[in-house]
């Protein structure tokens, strides 16, 4: 009898798991579906000295690509100029928000309607928005 417990009890907590693995997964593709396309660069505001920075005041654009393949390139003044592959990661308890991983770093991000930012002022770095372009 006690056999038989210990079995429903395992195969209990193996269901709860895969379901929890299951369930993450799925939250993670619905964010990755969000960020494929292109990105153009608008402006990058850091929040603790006021000082906003844009492609005119920069002298260049910037344009970011994400692939469905998991691949990054980066564009500056439509020339390439970085390709590696990135991953996202949703964040269960931070609604809207994920962790975007490309070229060894993560930043903390955010999809709303065609803006994508990057918020990265909780470690007191900059904020940087894109939109999304056609």
């Amino acid at each position: 009898m006690r056999t038989i417990i210990k079995a429903l009890f395992l195969l209990s907590f193996s269901l709860v798991i895969l379901s929890f693995i299951s369930c993450e997964k799925s939250m993670d593709d619905a964010v990755a579906s969000r960020i494929i396309g292109k990105w153009q660069w608008v402006k990058t505001t850091n929040p603790y000295s006021g000082n906003t920075t844009d492609p005119g005041t920069a002298g260049y654009t910037q344009t970011f690509e994400f692939s469905t393949h998991g691949f990054f390139r980066e564009y500056r003044n439509g020339i390439p100029v970085r390709e590696t592959s990135y991953r996202v990661e949703a964040v269960p308890k931070d609604q809207g928000f994920f962790v975007l991983i490309y070229g060894g770093f993560n930043y903390h991000c955010s999809i709303s309607g065609e803006n994508l930012e990057f918020n990265d002022a909780y470690v007191d770095g900059p904020v940087i928005l894109f939109t999304r372009l056609r």
